[in-house]
Parts: C-alpha cells; sequence; structure tokens
C-alpha cells in the first residue's frame, strides 16, 4: 500500500493534538484513525488540496490487524456493491483516497470543536459528548436475537 497523506493546512492542529499540552495522543495516525470515524459517522469527506509528500506516512504505522478491515468497511458503506473488495490497485488507491478524505473533513469538525473550547480537553470532551448524542445506533442484546 501507499503511504497515506494529509492535507498541509491541518499539521499544525495535528501537531498540537500529539503534543503533552494538546490531545494527548501519541501517534499522528491514532488523530487520523479517530478524525476517519467522525468524517465517515458526518459525511465529511474533503479531498486533500496540499499535500506535502514529505509528511506522509507508511500504511505500516496503522499496524492493527483490523486496518485493511476498516478501509473495507468505509468502502463497503460508502460505494455500491462490494467491488471495493476485489484486490486491485484501482481499489486500494480508491479506498485510500476515502480514508484520507473522510480523515480531513473529520479533522476540521474536531478543529472547530475544539477552537471553540477554552481548552483542548475540554473540546475533546464536548466533541466525544455530541458524538454520543448523535449516535444513532441502538446496538444492544436485544436488537441482536
Amino acid at each position: 500500500m501507499r503511504r497515506i497523506q494529509r492535507d498541509s493546512k491541518n499539521e499544525d492542529f495535528i501537531k498540537f493534538l500529539c503534543s503533552p499540552d494538546g490531545g494527548g495522543f501519541r501517534e499522528i495516525w491514532r488523530v487520523l484513525f479517530l478524525a476517519s470515524a467522525i468524517g465517515v459517522k458526518f459525511g465529511l469527506k474533503k479531498p486533500l488540496k496540499d499535500i506535502d509528500s514529505n509528511k506522509s506516512i507508511p500504511d505500516q504505522y496503522f499496524s492493527n490487524p483490523s486496518w485493511p478491515g476498516y478501509l473495507f468497511l468505509i468502502g463497503l458503506l460508502k460505494k455500491d456493491g462490494s467491488e471495493c473488495l476485489k484486490d486491485t490497485q484501482e481499489n486500494e488507491e480508491s479506498l485510500l483516497r476515502d480514508f484520507e478524505e473522510y480523515a480531513n473533513g473529520g479533522i476540521e469538525w474536531m478543529k472547530e470543536k475544539i477552537d471553540k473550547s477554552s481548552t483542548c480537553m475540554d473540546g475533546l470532551l464536548s466533541m466525544f459528548v455530541e458524538l454520543k448524542r448523535n449516535d444513532d445506533s441502538d446496538v444492544n442484546l436485544e436488537n441482536l436475537i
């Protein structure tokens, strides 16, 4: 897989989130992973406009075994049919681009929430409260039976 890219305009915010004074994320890939989930949840898909190839990260940083499955889920959620599951270079590129664009949209949403708060931690807390409040899933054991 190719390297994962991000928009240069978000670089300072991502570094802030990874700093001890910011969000406390230990690695950039964790920020991108959360941001992509937020982007998918709210349909915030924003194309990358300014890419610095020196800032891209290898997909191996997403060392979680569920990483390829997560990409396939994004593809299945946002495309018609299971064509995205075929092992082709075109599908791989499309899945990675979708991930990057959803992460880009999610980062913008996160930045907006955190900028409105007095501290980064307050912003993160209010962000998670809003995510929970907007959670339209009703998953419990009774629904699974």
